[in-house]
């Protein structure tokens, strides 16, 4: 008889596209996209002076998006707070779950918090923005599955 190896799924990884995988691994030499990274530099340059900027990439599956974009975060380097969400297949029934995946990433809110929890994360990083966005604090807390304090 041979034993056979058991596997359980428990749960996502930390590395949850195939490119991060990839480049845990080790990347190909990235070349070519000039024009697209010489866009992606000047919408950086616009926004650090203070001119909001918004890239949408829009292309066939396999062309080099998540790369373009993995390759200039890396250029890019610390200077930026920087907010990803993804939408997956079978989250077609809500548009939002992109938006509320970025917005639970920034607030640093896990899956498993208590609504509480998620209450006083999300006022701290409000208050470290700015005291006077607190006003406007129990409407953001929706995110959070419950109401005000």
């Amino acid at each position: 008889m041979r034993s056979v190896r058991v596997y359980e799924v428990a749960g996502l990884g930390p590395l949850r596209t195939r490119l991060e995988r990839s480049a845990g691994r080790g990347l190909s030499k990235f070349v070519g996209r000039s024009k697209e990274r010489e866009i992606f530099r000047l919408a950086a340059q616009l926004a650090k002076s203070g001119s909001g900027q918004l890239i949408a990439l829009v292309a066939e599956p396999g062309v080099g998006k998540s790369r373009l974009v993995f390759e200039f975060k890396a250029e890019a380097g610390g200077d930026w707070t920087v907010l990803e969400a993804s939408s997956v297949s079978h989250g077609k029934g809500s548009s939002y779950l992109p938006v509320i995946e970025l917005l639970h990433g920034y607030f640093g809110i896990a899956k498993g918090d208590d609504p509480a929890t998620r209450r006083d994360r999300i006022a701290k990083r409000i208050a470290d923005l700015d005291a006077s966005l607190e006003a406007a604090l129990p409407y953001r807390l929706c995110i959070a599955g419950g109401r005000g304090r």
